[in-house]
């Protein structure tokens, strides 16, 4: 078995959201005065590679701490998206409608990590048609993972996917953001997980997303 990581590395003023607070990590203890190290991290919910809870757009959405661990992890199908414009998705996802009803989690791959520590990341990045929200959410899709700054766009400060996607009265969903290195998975399925921390009230947490593919 071979593991993806698909994460980005926390580290002090990594990109962050337009308007989200700049991430620290500070040494607050070191070997040579304390004999131990330990460093204080600063940052937000959606830091980086993350995962958003329903409770991050919906009154009465379910928060990351209430949904069993299971929730987490599942079978995935990647979409290769690379050379995309403003939308993605649909055609796309056309020629593997077949494996829909057996996946948990679809990762869509934009190749827009390669934007990472770039002002260009959080611009004109593509986003996804919204009839495929509607498709994954019939297949019965649980998750959504982007190699994006988000499901919506910066500017647009309504959220509609976010909503579409997150207002459900049946079971949970969840969205993967801030995804990088898909193309290493190199197969159109595999296994994936995206472990959020364990915080009480968690409208989001980073999370270490990783692939795994049989060889």
């Amino acid at each position: 078995m071979r593991l993806v990581d698909l994460s980005w590395s926390v580290e002090t003023d990594m990109p962050v959201f337009p308007g989200t607070p700049a991430v620290q990590c500070t040494a607050i203890a070191s070997l040579a005065e304390q004999g131990y190290r330990e460093t204080e991290l600063r940052l937000t919910s959606h830091t980086g590679t993350h995962i958003d809870a329903p409770a991050h757009t919906e009154p009465e959405g379910l928060r990351l701490d209430q949904m069993e661990i299971s929730w987490f992890a599942g079978r995935a199908l990647v979409v290769d998206c690379r050379g995309c414009a403003a939308h993605f998705g649909l055609a796309q996802l056309k020629p593997l409608y077949r494996w829909l009803k057996q996946t948990d989690f679809v990762l869509f791959h934009t190749g827009w990590d390669r934007y990472w520590n770039q002002d260009r990341y959080f611009q004109d990045y593509p986003v996804i048609e919204t009839e495929v929200l509607t498709l994954l959410g019939k297949a019965g899709v649980r998750g959504i993972g982007l190699d994006t700054p988000g499901l919506d766009r910066v500017e647009d400060l309504t959220l509609p996917r976010h909503h579409q996607w997150l207002k459900t009265d049946g079971k949970p969903r969840l969205i993967i953001e801030n995804l990088c290195r898909l193309d290493e998975i190199g197969a159109i399925q595999c296994g994936f997980a995206a472990w959020p921390l364990k915080w009480k009230n968690s409208d989001g947490a980073p999370v270490r997303a990783v692939a795994w593919v049989s060889e």
